[in-house]
């Protein structure tokens, strides 16, 4: 994701996210990208959960 403008890196983690049928880590989300480091894909989770478009689940996982 690290390639594509901000905008399609957020829609394209949100659609991986979307496509996971258990709540999913950063580290897990992340190596669906090439290049994808786990800290910056945390940030933007917290960003689409800030827009209410995923959701923290515990201390380290998210859904859509």
């Amino acid at each position: 994701t690290c390639a594509l403008p901000i905008s399609e890196q957020v829609v394209a983690l949100r659609t991986a996210l979307a496509a996971e049928p258990n709540p999913a880590t950063p580290e897990r989300l992340a190596r669906a990208f090439k290049g994808a480091r786990s800290d910056k894909v945390e940030e933007l989770l917290e960003t689409l959960a800030t827009l209410g478009q995923a959701r923290r689940v515990g201390e380290d996982r998210y859904v859509a």
